[in-house]
């Protein structure tokens, strides 16, 4: 998982109690994580984990949109040359004759042309951006 690569934090082994556990870091992780990804609101996060403070969950997020925003500059910066590239590239997108991609990290779309014989492509390369 991701989250364990980019912040060394695994899921509890245990189910925690909503009304006695404080949440834990993995937790207020995902919270950030739902709130960047579908914009909940805090006070349906924090009906999600139970009877917390909304105050206390909004600053959870606050620190953690933080660290996601980090990590992120962090990987969109990576020192990646043509070289690192072509020895990296998928055979299966060698094979579709899609040697010469890229993805760009500010989350900008553009118009492809899209390979039909791979629906696995087709649905990787649809955006309702453009």
């Amino acid at each position: 998982m991701y989250i364990h690569a980019l912040f060394g934090l695994k899921p509890p082994l245990t189910r925690p109690h909503p009304e006695r556990d404080s949440v834990s870091e993995f937790e207020a992780c995902l919270m950030a994580k739902i709130r960047i990804q579908r914009g909940m609101p805090v006070t349906e996060i924090a009906l999600i984990w139970g009877p917390k403070d909304r105050r206390r969950v909004g600053e959870l997020v606050r620190r953690w949109v933080k660290k996601w925003g980090e990590a992120g500059r962090d990987l969109s910066i990576l020192p990646i040359d043509a070289a690192f590239l072509d020895k990296t590239c998928p055979q299966a997108y060698k094979d579709e004759g899609l040697e010469k991609i890229c993805g760009v990290p500010d989350g900008k779309d553009f118009k492809i042309d899209t390979k039909r014989q791979n629906s696995l492509f087709t649905r990787a390369s649809r955006s309702e951006k453009v």
